[in-house]
């Protein structure tokens, strides 16, 4: 009986939905009114964008469509939201890398960030000195400093951000003496900790303040060496326990 029941709901919904073109998802009809506002060619894009990606916000496709046609015109069509609209002008400008495609965007956090990641894919510093915002200008210089290890870029920005990326460039670099002029102690701890497992080091593994820290570096060097007498620095018996286990594996 519930097996017929089953069968009766499924062929009631298909009736319903899948014959006469219903759309099936809240957003469908709203996505269907956006798409008619293109030429033929442009909604075969987005209609295949759809068929992949399926029914999400409405100007989802439209918008990937713009970016990989570089017509920041077609933003201009959607819906009367300036959030929809800057939303795609940004998603158009990052992707092109163009900057006057970022300028279309009225909310100005959102152009930093636009101008902020085309100066990333370009590795041009000079794209991270147009930006006003402050936070968003050290991110992008912080993001150029790490891709280039060059810590003279991390020197420019603010405290926090210039931690982070002397964290990235000494992990990168394998170099504890970069972990050293970190300011922060989370940071320079991650650093040390990076550095003295990648370098198989104890000794830098013991210039790690956060016990916990110091404990997974021990950890990590025992597991990855097989020598269980280095366990015995471990402090948390918990972690000390699982030291022992993992290095006699």
């Amino acid at each position: 009986m519930k097996k017929l029941l089953s069968i009766f709901v499924f062929v009631a919904f298909f009736l319903a939905y899948g014959c006469v073109g219903i759309p099936t998802h809240p957003a469908a009809g709203a996505t269907q009114g956006i798409i008619s506002k293109y030429d033929a060619e442009t909604q075969k894009l987005i209609e295949e964008c759809l068929q992949e990606k399926g029914f999400t916000y409405p100007d989802e496709c439209p918008t990937e469509v713009a970016a990989a046609k570089n017509d920041p015109s077609m933003c201009d069509k959607l819906s009367d939201s300036q959030y929809r609209r800057d939303s795609c002008y940004s998603k158009v400008g990052k992707v092109n890398q163009n900057l006057s495609v970022c300028d279309m965007v009225q909310n100005l956090d959102w152009r930093a960030t636009c101008y902020k990641e085309v100066a990333v894919a370009k590795d041009d510093l000079s794209i991270c000195d147009q930006i006003q915002h402050y936070e968003k200008k050290d991110e992008c210089y912080k993001e150029i400093g790490i891709a280039q290890q060059n810590l003279s870029i991390c020197n420019q920005i603010s405290q926090s951000e210039k931690d982070y990326c002397y964290k990235r460039i000494g992990i990168a670099e394998q170099n504890e003496s970069i972990c050293a002029e970190i300011q922060s102690q989370y940071d320079r701890d991650g650093c040390y900790r990076e550095v003295g497992v990648a370098k198989q080091n104890i000794e830098i593994c013991g210039k790690i303040q956060e016990q916990y820290e110091k404990d997974l570096c021990y950890l990590n060097i025992a597991s990855a060496t097989k020598n269980c007498s280095i366990c015995d620095a471990v402090r948390d018996e918990d972690l000390r326990a699982n030291c022992y286990g993992r290095c006699s594996d």
